[in-house]
């Protein structure tokens, strides 16, 4: 029978109100200081260390003896193999040990522990006749021909810590009194095991935050390395310019050299600031159906960039298409797809001095995949484990790819999950390493079609009149040095109320290059005005003020599409291009 609060009377049947004699109830109170001295004497031995030691459980037991000579046994729960292991036992006589098992086992299709919080104690007999599932499954553990048991949960605030065994307990009249006893012995093992696992956890706390400020310690000291070095490059670089007496291609190479270092600090601010997005769960998506044949073709227009920019010419690098009678759109967020993309080529890049690179996507059996491959140095087995974890180690995390800030593979990984998708790779050293971009079959839909050529149209965007909304005449300059050679009218207006009136004033205006910050009127405010008087002029939003949320707010005011600076001149025409086609 297993008894509740409401349910522990069984024992009650046994003696009447009037059943005890003068002597036997001097020799119960007795017996209950004596239960209360064992009690008091128990409490220090298992709670003076951090970890409770086998002796003291030992030594425990023995006084526990004292109060009555049956048979016990503790254990302590093991969460992670799912069973009870026993820790301690205490028998008058040796063949008794065997009549307690080393380990209890459970499933947790079982409801084991969620059952044993609801109970006092389990009573197993031979002759138990109102079997219940606890029951059931402690008598398949303990020998019942060789008498009853009682089986006490030892838990506290429902957290189950083990199990109290006892073997043949005296069932005399004053069985109230032993059952109270044991049961304030289970709690007294429940409270020390408490104790010990708050420690535990209290240290492996204290282990993490400082495991993460040597982390963080290791990591900032690499970022101030990292911010340096370019830095350095673009100084040093800029001074030596200013000599009258350098030739054009030393000149044309120190302006390489400077931009090359300009793009890398930009890309480690843009990984610190993403890496922070992606921990606080703070980065949005716009996810939308694209055409995989189109993304790659995004990417492949960007090559020739990336390819000089390695300077070398002794790397190949292929873009793999789908075949064109097979039409595969995905739902991704293509900036971020390509942000994915763009970490795991330049890493191939930095990995790669000899040889080729594919960047590509392939349909089979397992579904739609993207594919970055590269015939370079490969990764040591022993680092595949750590590759992708974000500051996981002060020796290997800034040692995996280029730019050495430790984030890209992470960032990419983690950014690829929040999308729905997956990143996995294979590498074998000195043969090469191929990373895969896998989404499930929900994230795209492939149908056959005939081939069709592709029609490049290109950037002549004569009379067009595109508004240019930007307060820092450098920032403006550079804009429109990209726009003239399309051949579009460039207006300027140097804040939000000068865009606004250019708009009531000008009904020719055909696009507007939008700057979030400015005086007088910020470009929110300017976007809002306009988009209420033209919703059917397209606003491109550019900021340097990158926000969690940035670009998710500039949607919602209306603005069309966004750029991040520093902005790229083919990223900007490639952008602009879009709604003059």
């Amino acid at each position: 029978m297993t008894h509740s609060e409401d349910k522990n009377n069984f024992l009650d049947d046994n003696f009447g109100e009037n059943s005890l004699s003068t002597k036997e109830l001097f020799d119960t109170l007795q017996w209950s200081v004596l239960q209360q001295e064992v009690i008091a004497e128990t409490i220090p031995l298992l709670s003076k260390d951090s970890e409770i030691s086998t002796d003291n459980i030992q030594e425990t037991l023995k006084k526990i003896a004292k109060v009555s000579a049956e048979p016990i046994a503790i254990y302590r729960i093991d969460a992670e193999k799912s069973q009870f292991i026993r820790k301690g036992i205490h028998c008058q006589q040796d063949a008794e040990v065997a009549l307690f098992p080393d380990n209890i086992p459970y499933k947790a299709n079982e409801n084991v522990i969620k059952l044993l919080r609801t109970i006092q104690v389990v009573y197993l007999s031979q002759n138990g006749s109102d079997a219940q599932p606890l029951q059931n499954y402690l008598s398949g553990h303990f020998d019942l021909t060789s008498g009853s048991w009682w089986i006490f949960p030892v838990q506290i605030k429902d957290k189950v810590y083990g199990l109290l065994a006892i073997r043949n307990p005296n069932l005399n009249t004053i069985n109230n009194l032993l059952f109270s006893f044991y049961k304030s012995v289970a709690l007294v093992f429940a409270q020390a095991f408490d104790r010990v696992a708050v420690i535990a956890a209290n240290k492996e706390m204290l282990t993490r935050v400082d495991k993460a400020n040597q982390l963080k310690t290791a990591f900032l000291t690499n970022i101030s390395h990292e911010v340096r070095t370019p830095v350095n490059s673009i100084v040093g670089f800029s001074d030596l310019l200013a000599d009258p007496d350098l030739t054009i291609d030393e000149r044309e190479e120190f302006i390489n050299l400077i931009t090359q270092s300009s793009r890398n600090l930009v890309r480690m601010f843009d990984n610190i600031i993403d890496a922070s997005k992606l921990r606080s769960e703070q980065m949005r998506f716009r996810q939308e159906w694209k055409n995989v044949n189109t993304i790659l073709n995004e990417i492949e227009t960007d090559y020739d960039e990336k390819q000089s920019i390695s300077a070398t010419d002794k790397v190949f690098t292929q873009i793999n298409k789908l075949p064109d009678d097979v039409q595969a759109e995905i739902y991704v967020d293509v900036f971020r797809l390509n942000q994915v993309i763009n970490i795991l080529y330049e890493n191939a890049q930095e990995h790669t001095t000899e040889g080729s690179i594919e960047i590509g996507a392939k349909l089979n059996q397992d579904g739609l995949m993207f594919f970055i491959s590269d015939s370079g140095k490969g990764i040591d087995k022993e680092k595949h484990s750590e590759i992708f974890n974000l500051f996981e180690s002060t020796k290997h995390a800034f040692t995996f790819e280029s730019g050495g800030s430790g984030l890209g593979l992470s960032i990419a990984k983690e950014m690829l999950e929040q999308m729905g998708g997956k990143l996995w790779f294979d590498s074998e050293i000195n043969e090469g390493t191929t990373f895969y971009l896998g989404f499930p079959e929900r994230f795209f839909r492939v149908k056959k079609t005939e081939g069709k050529k592709e029609v490049h149209e290109s950037d002549n965007w004569t009379g067009k009149n595109i508004l240019i909304a930007e307060d820092v005449e450098f920032n403006f300059i550079f804009l429109r040095e990209i726009i003239n050679p399309t051949g579009a009218n460039v207006i300027w207006a140097k804040n939000g109320v000068e865009a606004c009136q250019t708009i009531d004033e000008n009904p020719e205006i055909d696009l507007i290059l939008m700057d979030l910050q400015m005086p007088e009127m910020n470009g929110y405010e300017a976007a809002t005005y306009i988009k209420d008087k033209k919703p059917h002029i397209p606003i491109i939003a550019q900021t340097a003020f990158m926000m969690a949320d940035e670009d998710e707010k500039c949607y919602k005011i209306g603005c069309n599409d966004f750029l991040s600076k520093p902005i790229r001149p083919k990223q900007l025409i490639k952008t602009v291009g879009k709604y003059f086609k």
